[in-house]
């Protein structure tokens, strides 16, 4: 057997014997998004390199300043419906239309509050003309939010591979507009122009491909009962959404208001190589779930539990492995990808990296609450990670610059994935799994 055809069994083997995902399945559809994820994360960080290198620490700190800004307000958009639908999707198939309804028009008023939040708060930040003219562009994409709702349904029937198409699709065209942005030695605002226009190309494809694949679905047909049970079940989640969007971005914010655009710049260079990795978490969660609730359900609390700290166990070790890889080779990577004009991005992704460790680990924590029907936990120790990371901000931004956020996030991620469990009603049981996780998961009894 050919090595990439052994590492595609050995893969296999281990989703089904740990996770207990069906081979033909949930392990084809975990292979069809790792496959695009890792592709698309090539194409980004080539393209994403070349940008920082053309426009330079300052301007793309700019860039990356406006991006954190909208993304503050644009997780209201999602209303923290994602996890809610597709459970709700696995439990009543039957009901798709009306589900998938109900929450288009949910999200539809989560996008109008964006808007609304954005506007008032814009002016009192101290921005220049381009950062405004980016951000009036970048606004109007999250308006093309609110179609994700055609994901969830790819998502709660395990249909992966529409998903995949969808976002490589987007993804290519987008790089190719960037290319030809940079040949063509643009202006600033342009960049963030093409974000927003891929936020326009994903909901057209994600509505193609559902209307091929399911038929039409009459969005404007959703039920404003159902809508208000979904958004009593997910607002916890919206918050929580939101916390964790603010607890991500508000760093590049705060380090453009307190120190200035070129530590922006820096701060972002290397959050791009130290968040590239998350989709492996966000993709094994997400193709577990499905079966998570089903052996809950329907099988047994043992295999349930058993599933959940071999999740938790894959998440904390894959976490330890990538961030001491990358952390060794900070330096190098940094000067090799980005020139010595981002150098000290280094420092800050030696110690950035390690939150992802907290951060896998807290993404499998929120699909077991989800699971549970705990969404209010999910909610409590998000807001205990923002608190946290708010407060480290403003005192080691001060002091360290981007280095400083770096720690922020990192101890911010450790109170949220972890030590909140031991405040939080019926918490300790997930502490005490996560701590139990620690054993490498091949070294759990099957």
């Amino acid at each position: 057997m050919t090595s990439p055809a052994l590492i595609f069994s050995k893969a296999h083997q281990f989703l089904q014997e740990h996770l207990g995902l069906n081979y033909q399945k949930y392990a084809t559809s975990t292979l069809w998004m790792m496959s695009e994820r890792v592709l698309r994360l090539g194409i980004n960080l080539f393209v994403s390199v070349w940008v920082a290198r053309y426009l330079g620490p300052e301007r793309f700190g700019s860039l990356h300043f406006t991006l954190s800004y909208v993304d503050l307000f644009g997780a209201i958009a999602l209303m923290g419906l994602d996890q809610i639908i597709v459970r709700e999707l696995v439990k009543q198939p039957h009901q798709k239309e009306r589900i998938l309804a109900s929450a288009f028009m949910v999200k539809c008023a989560g996008a109008l509050s964006a808007w609304l939040l954005m506007a008032l708060t814009w002016p009192w930040l101290n921005t220049t003309p381009a950062e405004e003219l980016m951000v009036l562009w970048l606004a109007g994409g999250v308006v093309f939010q609110i179609f994700g709702v055609f994901d969830f349904h790819f998502q709660a029937t395990v249909k992966a591979q529409y998903i995949a198409w969808v976002q490589m699709s987007q993804t290519v065209i987008g790089s190719a507009v960037k290319i030809y942005l940079l040949l063509i030695q643009a202006e600033l605002p342009w960049f963030a122009m093409v974000y927003a226009m891929e936020n326009a190309l994903q909901a057209l494809l994600l509505y193609l491909f559902h209307y091929r694949v399911f038929g039409q679905v009459r969005l404007l047909k959703g039920k404003l009962s159902l809508g208000l049970e979904l958004l009593r079940d997910s607002w916890p989640l919206m918050l929580s959404g939101v916390s964790q969007m603010i607890y991500l971005r508000v760093d590049q914010v705060m380090l453009q208001q307190m120190v200035g655009a070129e530590a922006t710049g820096h701060y972002a260079a290397a959050t791009r190589i130290s968040q590239a990795w998350y989709f492996f978490p966000v993709i094994i969660c997400n193709v577990v779930f499905p079966n998570i609730v089903k052996s809950r359900v329907v099988e047994s609390v043992m295999l349930y539990n058993k599933r959940i700290i071999n999740l938790f166990s894959l998440m904390i070790w894959s976490g330890i492995t990538v961030s001491v890889a990358v952390s060794l080779v900070s330096v190098f990577m940094i000067e090799l990808l980005y020139g010595v004009a981002y150098k000290e991005s280094a420092a800050i992704l030696q110690v950035h990296i390690f939150a992802g460790i907290f951060v896998a680990l807290g993404i499998a924590i929120n699909k077991k609450d989800v699971c549970e029907a705990k969404e209010m936990n999910i909610m409590i120790r998000y807001l205990i990670g923002l608190v946290l990371n708010v407060v480290l901000n403003v005192f080691l931004i001060q002091k360290y610059g981007g280095w400083g956020a770096a720690l922020a996030t990192l101890f911010s991620n450790v109170a949220f994935a972890y030590v909140s469990l031991l405040f939080i009603k019926g918490g300790r049981e997930n502490f005490m799994l996560a701590t139990r996780s620690l054993v490498p998961v091949h070294l759990l009894r099957k």
